[in-house]
């Protein structure tokens, strides 16, 4: 009871909006879903009542990084067969913070142009063992710091258990580290987000040796370090290796992977205010015909 959760708020609502699908109800004569509101309500209760805090990070929008690159994520769109498809569940999250909060320690943290990526990073920089992490994006892997990773979750909105993110980032990237190297994405893109690949056909083998460098073990990694350590590899053959001897500014090459370098580095927030969000709750679990909670 003496630790801290903090929440992706919105992979929470994204979560439960398909894990209860089949919940909904009308408003003004027309039909909507409410398995997010009923899912996060439910599952913020839980941990409120296992945790001495619990904050929900809260996404912005628009971002900083739609400024960078206008395509940024512009493929959230999930693929779903039912009636809703085209519902907007984000139009939600005022009324999900106002009865998440209505608990006496939960809060939430919400600043204009950053996403619950960056909150969350900014917290990590702070935190100890006492700090669970509730996410699902290997981005927020990129920050270093002592937190525990928890991410098994089920439909019962059961908590989950503590997730070895070093493990996890073995058996994925193939990397023995306890953070993912931002160098690994400004590279290799990610087309969940939108972001090109930095270089094409770059060999996998080379980018795990990179990863390694010890200069990329800080939070404040600059793009100026990253070039270095790219350009400091010695075993580059053929066409990589003319590749990367022509890696300076003003190159289009050099533009390429600094775009992608802003757009995967975390925007860490120099201040951070946790907020209540005021509403009337019964009256929000009147309108979407949420009982028994």
């Amino acid at each position: 009871m003496n630790k801290i959760a903090v929440v992706d708020l919105s992979w929470i609502m994204h979560r439960y909006r398909y894990a209860y699908a089949d919940l909904s109800c009308k408003i003004s004569g027309k039909t909507i879903p409410t398995g997010h509101i009923y899912g996060a309500y439910i599952f913020i209760k839980n941990l409120s009542s296992k945790y001495k805090k619990v904050i929900l990070a809260v996404d912005s929008n628009p971002t900083l990084r739609k400024e960078i690159l206008p395509s940024y994520k512009s493929n959230r769109i999930r693929e779903v067969k039912d009636e809703f498809r085209d519902y907007n569940i984000h139009q939600d999250t005022e009324e999900v913070l106002a009865i998440c909060t209505s608990f006496e320690n939960v809060y939430y943290i919400k600043e204009d142009g950053y996403e619950a990526d960056d909150i969350i990073g900014t917290l990590i920089k702070g935190a100890d063992e006492d700090w669970d992490f509730y996410f699902h994006d290997d981005d927020i892997l990129q920050n270093i710091g002592e937190y525990n990773l928890c991410v098994s979750y089920g439909k019962e909105l059961i908590i989950g258990e503590i997730f070895d993110r070093k493990e996890h980032i073995k058996e994925k990237y193939e990397l023995d580290l306890n953070y993912l190297p931002l160098l690994w994405k400004v590279i290799k893109g990610d087309s969940g987000d939108c972001i090109p690949i930095g270089i094409e056909r770059f060999p996998t083998k080379i980018l795990k040796e990179l990863c390694c460098d010890e200069r990329l073990n800080s939070n404040e990694v600059s793009f100026e370090t990253c070039v270095e350590i790219l350009k400091s590899y010695k075993s580059y053959t053929g066409k990589f290796n003319e590749l990367i001897k022509g890696l300076n500014p003003g190159s289009a090459l050099y533009k390429k992977l600094e775009i992608n370098y802003k757009l995967v580095k975390p925007m860490y927030l120099e201040k951070i205010k946790r907020r209540k969000m005021p509403g009337n709750i019964k009256n929000i679990f009147l309108k979407y015909n949420i009982r028994n909670v």
